[in-house]
């Protein structure tokens, strides 16, 4: 995340809803990767929190799966992210994520903002089968 760049683009009208072919958006993007400051920038201008992809997927899931806890953090605690919402891939939370990353702070992060720790995908399976 090239802030400074991002601050221009937004400036200029980019579309903070362009979606790849994945229907993946810049948020997506920033939040698989941990760009936190990013994350935030694009919130505040306006970049829809609740998007999914094409594997329904939003952003949360996105920093879940890749362990970036303070880019989670700032998703649940600055934009009030869906702790419960569900993928495409088994109906998995951003909890499962969290463990299949083996990232403990942001399995406690998800729980403390009301994951539930037997919360089961489709095919029943809790955080602890993927931990």
């Amino acid at each position: 995340g090239h802030i400074d760049i991002i601050e221009f683009l937004i400036k200029e009208k980019a579309p903070l809803e362009a979606v790849t072919h994945d229907l993946w958006t810049p948020l997506h993007g920033a939040s698989s990767s941990g760009q936190t400051e990013a994350v935030e920038l694009l919130l505040q201008h306006g970049a829809n929190l609740y998007h999914q992809s094409l594997d329904e997927k939003t952003a949360l899931h996105r920093a879940c799966q890749g362990g970036h806890v303070e880019t989670a953090r700032a998703l649940l605690q600055r934009a009030g992210a869906d702790i419960h919402a569900r993928s495409h891939i088994d109906e998995w939370q951003p909890i499962h994520f969290s463990a299949l990353a083996g990232n403990a702070e942001c399995v406690e992060l998800c729980l403390k903002y009301g994951a539930q720790v037997n919360a089961r995908t489709q095919s029943g399976q809790t955080p602890l089968h993927h931990a």
